[in-house]
């Protein structure tokens, strides 16, 4: 009897997976998100940070991606400071479907990030930039032919500190 489940199971995965071939057609997409994003270097509030990208979807598996990430503009009225972090990015993404609308996936790539730190009258303190390792996970959700919605997690290196964006994105496939 229990292997009759675990054949059943197998046999929905496989049914499921085979179905879902629509999830992530060959082609050019471009997309645009809001997220909650933290410097945990600085231990300032979260701010609300912007994503820009566009990418290329190889096959349902395998896509590649570069866009703009800014993580908005960190105050400290009581350190008598603020900063920003942005920067430039590319990603290979790989995905698996779950389903003929949902699929999960992975990223890892490089960012050229900007780092500027100022007084409270706007004088520099620091200027700084660099390359680093960028990898997150998350969720696609197809809406239609044309529109994905995407939740994602991405954690960012900045020197030796972390930045990590939560972030809620839409698709557009041309």
């Amino acid at each position: 009897m229990e292997i009759s489940k675990q054949w059943l199971l197998a046999a929905t995965l496989l049914i499921s997976s085979a179905s879902s071939t629509t999830i992530a057609s060959p082609g050019v997409y471009f997309g645009v998100g809001l997220g909650d994003a933290k410097l945990n270097e600085t231990g300032i509030d979260d701010e609300m940070g912007k994503k820009l990208f566009a990418g290329y979807q190889v096959n349902r598996f395998f896509a590649v991606e570069a866009g703009y990430t800014d993580f908005g503009s960190y105050n400290s009225s009581s350190l008598g400071f603020s900063s920003d972090l942005d920067g430039l990015e590319i990603n290979l993404l790989a995905s698996y479907p779950i389903g003929p609308r949902f699929s999960v996936f992975g990223k890892l790539g490089f960012w050229e990030w900007d780092y500027e730190v100022e007084d409270s009258n706007g004088a520099a303190i620091s200027d700084r930039g660099g390359h680093n390792l960028v990898h997150g996970a998350g969720l696609d959700f197809k809406l239609n032919r044309r529109f994905k919605v995407r939740g994602s997690w991405d954690e960012y290196r900045v020197d030796d500190g972390i930045a990590n964006f939560i972030n809620l994105n839409v698709l557009y496939t041309f």
